[in-house]
């Protein structure tokens, strides 16, 4: 028998996720290309799936033993097969497992046949079919395919089982029916409000149980569907199980009733009971909805305004004719409508006076100084946008933000005060307004902070209470607004944190000398880490100039992607643009600028002597080009595995900085930067009258802990 159309996708997955930024196991990126490869099938990418398999890609499937797969020629010819048989096919992913190169997948096909499938001649019916599959991933593409299905239960959907003139009676005279897919079926045509394949799969004699009514029959059964198409209801299934003629499941309702009330679903566990024909004879909730007391809550304002102020419009619910169907279905909507274009009143007063009080409680967080609330008001993703420019994305920066201000200094103020707060129409969306004050006394004497007015955007958590997703401040007290920036902490021993504004708030490792006295000036060495890498990974450099008696700092370079199976970072913040691309040369620039920033934030930290840029690969070009434009801050470069271009410099900034000592350390066997870019940059520095030292080593484009000790020992003679 011919392959039902569904396997053909599923079954390849490659690599198709670009997802940079996002930390992904290799188990989590084999799923992602499952996933990928699924929405491809469904968008008919034929010509994308010749690239994601192996050459020779095998297959193996019980269910199509006349269909042997054993190239991707075969492959792409067997998922143009499927298409021609269902058009309209399409796959659903429930279930992903991974374990080494292995992806298990249990999922749906659902599709219409209209062409031929084998013998069988297009029936125009619809078939949701489960399948499963073991796929196996070789360099990133699939290489081995094991897959299978029922195709009993697909020929049974589409009509071609029972054979027509047997009519399939078996021995007591019971025909055949798939309970589930007869479920699925009925499912999908309640989504699609076709209320003629609902009344043929529903008994006459039906009995449903739908909140406090008991409908009877098959009319009265279809008045709730024939509402639902007024209401846009759809409806998702979840937790499926059968047994015989029974179906259990968790049933996800959403419409638009619900979502004007600000609920966004509404979650009903259920059974439905199926006649040995297949069409449903009880409808009843299997077990109580812990959603139910929470919708009724939220639907209790609208009832309230409604009964009193259109009481003919509310039905008397005598009949049940009154409360289902069409026109009541229209009549609730209207209220519905009017009741959100009145300001939904009964829920938007007390929303407002909600966030009014947790706006009220945060101040007092603040005031108290209590960290563990102050931090609780404030969403994962929430977003500060300080004074000075300053911004702190995410709640580990802000915590770190919070924490600074609250740890140093002799004496600090902060005060808040809310003055009006707004909620929108939806009741799940607000913003409050009100003033702020902070007032620390350094250890000198000196005073610090500023003033001015806050603005928070605050949305509402599925619990039902508001956090803060984004706060803005606008200071009115202008002389002291890069102050938080200052009250970030000091680490004085081991390796620490800090963050300097960049184009987001970005983190900085520093590492102190193990006897470290913030009375004492301490030279301070910048490693700027390379493409690619990381300021933590740039840290395990560190240790020689620690020991040494120096500061040692790594800051983070601003851009992350995805580099193979992990996370880089990169200085031109445009790594897929052309080296003469003015955007590049602009987010260049860009990245320079912050790198100076963390000099001269660092400098106001800490006790700093002289100023050192180490960089390596990349980060050698930004050590060049941050030391030969900032020559009076910067007292010597170190460059490893890193040539330059002249262009990347302002008129006249070579020539200006020839004062500058520098050390050049490149391998002659470096394979990704050629030995003789280096020549020829340290050529050029000597001819402009550069202090110039240059050293070879073997080993290729990398550091070792022997080049770190070299180049301290060229540190201490200057």
């Amino acid at each position: 028998m011919r392959h039902q159309p569904l396997v053909g996708l599923i079954l390849c997955l490659t690599f198709f996720s670009s997802m940079a930024g996002c930390a992904a196991s290799r188990l989590e990126q084999n799923k992602q290309i499952v996933l990928a490869q699924a929405r491809a099938y469904n968008a008919r990418d034929i010509d994308g799936f010749r690239a994601t398999v192996t050459r020779d890609l095998r297959r193996h499937c019980q269910a199509t033993p006349d269909i042997n797969v054993r190239s991707a020629d075969e492959f792409v010819a067997f998922i143009e097969s499927d298409l021609q048989t269902c058009p309209d096919g399409r796959l659903v992913i429930d279930r992903l497992v991974a374990e080494g190169d292995l992806v298990s997948v249990f999922g749906r096909f659902i599709g219409t046949q209209d062409g031929p499938m084998g013998p069988f001649p297009p029936s125009g019916k619809k078939m949701v079919l489960d399948f499963g599959g073991v796929f196996r991933i070789e360099n990133d593409r699939v290489a081995e395919i094991w897959i299978t299905w029922d195709n009993l239960a697909a020929l049974t959907q589409l009509d071609h089982w029972p054979p027509r003139g047997d009519q399939g009676v078996q021995s007591e005279g019971t025909p055949h029916v798939d309970i589930r897919a007869r479920y699925l079926r009925y499912m999908e045509a309640s989504n699609a409000h076709d209320l003629d394949t609902l009344a043929s799969m529903t008994a006459d004699d039906i009995v449903w149980h739908l909140g406090p009514y008991v409908l009877r029959g098959k009319s009265e059964a279809l008045l709730p569907h024939a509402g639902d198409a007024v209401m846009n209801t759809t409806l998702e299934v979840r937790d499926l199980r059968v047994e015989d003629q029974v179906v259990e499941c968790e049933v996800i309702e959403r419409n638009d009733m619900l979502r004007a009330a600000g609920i966004e679903s509404w979650r009903h566990y259920v059974r439905f009971v199926f006649d040995e024909a297949g069409r449903i004879i009880l409808k009843e909730p299997s077990r109580t909805s812990p959603d139910d007391a929470e919708v009724a809550k939220r639907m209790q304002p609208f009832r309230e305004w409604a009964r009193t102020n259109h009481p003919q419009s509310v039905p008397q619910f005598d009949d049940i004719t009154d409360c289902f169907g069409t026109e009541p279905a229209k009549r609730s909507r209207q209220l519905m409508q009017d009741w959100v274009a009145a300001g939904r009143p009964g829920v938007i007063e007390d929303e407002r006076a909600l966030l009014n009080a947790t706006e009220s409680a945060w101040a007092d967080a603040i005031h108290a100084g209590d960290r563990e609330r102050i931090f609780s008001y404030w969403t994962d993703d929430a977003v500060i946008y300080a004074a000075g420019g300053l911004v702190v994305e995410g709640k580990p920066a802000i915590l770190d933000f919070v924490r600074a201000s609250r740890d140093r200094g002799t004496t600090l103020r902060i005060r808040r005060e809310p003055q009006k707060t707004v909620v929108s129409e939806t009741g799940d969306i607000g913003y409050t307004i009100g003033t702020y004050e902070f007032r620390r006394t350094e250890s000198d004497g000196t005073e610090v902070g500023m003033s001015g007015r806050h603005l928070c955007t605050w949305r509402k958590t599925e619990e039902g209470e508001w956090r803060c997703m984004l706060e803005v401040h606008s200071p009115t007290d202008h002389k002291a607004a890069s102050a938080p920036v200052a009250s970030l902490p000091l680490p004085t021993e081991g390796t620490g944190v800090v963050y300097v504004p960049g184009t987001t708030l970005l983190p900085c490792r520093v590492q102190a000398p193990t006897d470290f006295d913030p009375k004492q000036s301490y030279d301070l060495v910048i490693g700027l880490h390379g493409f690619g890498s990381t300021a933590e990974n740039f840290t395990t450099s560190s240790t020689r100039f620690v020991d040494a008696g120096m500061l040692f700092a790594a800051p983070q370079a601003p851009t992350a992607f995805l580099a193979d199976d992990r996370i880089g970072y990169d200085w031109d913040r445009a790594h897929d643009e052309p080296t003469d691309s003015p955007v590049r040369a602009s987010f260049g620039r860009t990245s320079a600028n912050y790198i100076f920033d963390v000099v001269q934030d660092l400098k106001r930290r800490y006790n700093v002597g002289r100023v050192y840029l180490l960089g390596f690969s990349q980060g050698g070009a930004y050590a060049y080009v941050v030391g030969i434009h900032h020559p009076d801050a910067i007292s010597g470069i170190v460059v490893v595995g890193m040539g330059f271009e002249t262009t990347w410099f302002d008129d006249g900034a070579l020539e200006a900085s020839s004062r500058l000592p520098v050390l050049i350390m490149h391998s002659r066997d470096d394979q990704r930067v050629p030995f003789t870019y280096a020549e020829a940059s340290a050529e050029t520095l000597r001819d402009l009258g550069y202090n110039v030292t240059m050293q070879d080593y073997e080993g290729g484009h990398r550091m070792t802990d022997g080049l770190m000790q070299r180049a301290v020992e060229w540190l201490q003679g200057q």
